[in-house]
């Protein structure tokens, strides 16, 4: 459980440093496709916060660790597909 815990805490820090990145290459943009891409990011920074919510609101409760994990694997991989959508799109 502590290595799972871990391996999550590890890919939100690295999703959040690649949501910063397309963050700052929009910004460059003119206004139209900033706009769109802003509002990507948006969405991508709500994924990210609902993820990260759901793991600091995690308390170690037996039985209902499968149930979480359940949870957690579905909202990252959401929010994987999500920013690897964005990434291609901004390239």
């Amino acid at each position: 459980r502590k290595e799972y815990m871990e391996k999550v805490k590890a890919q939100l820090r690295d999703w959040g440093k690649d949501m910063e990145r397309l963050r700052a290459k929009a910004e460059k943009w003119i206004d139209p496709l900033k706009k769109k891409y802003n509002e990507q990011i948006s969405d991508l920074k709500h994924k990210y916060n609902d993820l990260k919510r759901k793991m600091e609101d995690y308390k170690e409760e037996e039985g209902k660790w499968e149930l979480f994990k359940k949870e957690v694997d579905k909202k990252s991989d959401k929010l994987k597909e999500a920013l690897n959508k964005a990434v291609s799109k901004f390239k």
